[in-house]
């Protein structure tokens, strides 16, 4: 039959011609805009992890999902990339496969990179696929030449003398992301413990809605006054750059505002502390902590436009809580809710 017994998706993904994937029981489906379901490829009697075409390949636990130019999904399952193509042939394009895959956290070329439980993908115009990894603490990127590097973020934990969140470029910036989104510039989008966040092109990382450490409550505001539950579901980007973040019985939106004085928009960041990891290519062996003057600290100078920091803990009462988009001259962002169907 081509319609499943039950549907129980735990990743989807929508390509350009508006045909529909998702995994169900081990497989993956589609469903093309005419309404037609069909199963790619995977078995729903095996559990395990096999590159194969069509019922010979087989999943373990998919995680997230994105649709490539090629039309080609892209997903993470376990400790592995790996590709789908429209024909149904399954293959392993980096990490490590099988139950048995020990997570890790090494870059070098598909076959020597190790991830660890990959929790978000995304796949640029150009064939680039991101990948984040909340407990390495990074964004990753697999370049089309083969080659896996660190994109944003220091690796695991994301911790250097305890720091777990700051805006900032490149290996400088901490984070502990969870899903992923690209939109049609380039620009990637991510949640991060109670934060939407947005990295650009240049590799900033700046967090556009949200406090970090995560809420129980929801409350509409803009940049920091938004309160937004730790983490949801997925997240989304639209053609006008509305970010959509689903959680269990609603959907949160943020949405661009201009600055009240000038009207014009928020300019990009562009005074955070810059990336000062030398190799492209990071392992870690022997990662290159940022320099003092780049690391957050109350010592004297000049400080830069904006460095917010926070350690794994809320600050406590008393401490003022300033928009980091707005210190950076980052675009801020108004964070709302709107409640699904049915209450």
């Amino acid at each position: 039959s081509n319609t499943p017994k039950s549907i129980a998706p735990r990743s989807i993904a929508v390509s350009k011609d508006g045909t529909i994937f998702f995994d169900n029981e081990n497989q993956i489906w589609k469903q093309t805009p005419s309404g037609e379901l069909s199963v790619v490829a995977g078995n729903p009697s095996i559990w395990s992890a096999q590159d194969g075409i069509g019922s010979e390949a087989n999943f373990g636990a998919i995680s997230a999902m994105s649709v490539g130019p090629d039309g080609a999904v892209y997903l993470c399952d376990e400790n592995a990339i790996r590709k789908v193509e429209a024909n149904g042939r399954v293959t392993t394009i980096a990490g490590e496969l099988g139950w048995d895959s020990i997570g890790g956290y090494t870059n070098g070329s598909v076959a020597e990179a190790r991830f660890n439980d990959p929790n978000g993908i995304a796949v640029a115009a150009d064939g680039t696929i991101f990948v984040s990894e909340q407990h390495n603490g990074c964004i990753r990127r697999i370049s089309k030449n083969g080659t896996v590097d660190t994109y944003v973020g220091y690796g695991p934990l994301g911790a250097l003398g305890g720091w777990f969140y700051m805006d900032a470029q490149g290996s400088n910036a901490r984070c502990q992301p969870a899903h992923l989104a690209i939109d049609n510039e380039g620009n990637l989008y991510f949640e991060d413990a109670g934060t939407i966040r947005k990295v650009n092109k240049d590799r900033v990382v700046r967090t556009i809605g949200g406090y970090w450490g995560g809420e129980s409550e929801l409350r509409e505001g803009v940049s920091e006054g938004a309160r937004i539950p730790s983490y949801g579901n997925g997240i989304a980007v639209d053609r006008r750059g509305t970010v959509y973040v689903a959680y269990d019985n609603f959907i949160l939106t943020a949405e661009s505002i201009v600055n009240p004085v000038s009207g014009d928009p928020f300019p990009e960041a562009t005074q955070l502390p810059e990336d000062t990891a030398k190799p492209e290519v990071q392992t870690p062996e022997q990662p290159t902590p940022p320099s003092p003057a780049q690391t957050p600290s109350g010592g004297g100078g000049a400080a830069p436009a904006v460095e917010k920091s926070k350690k794994g803990s809320k600050k406590s009462g008393g401490s003022s809580k300033k928009s980091s988009a707005k210190k950076s001259g980052g675009s801020s962002k108004k964070s709302s809710a709107k409640k699904s169907g049915g209450s």
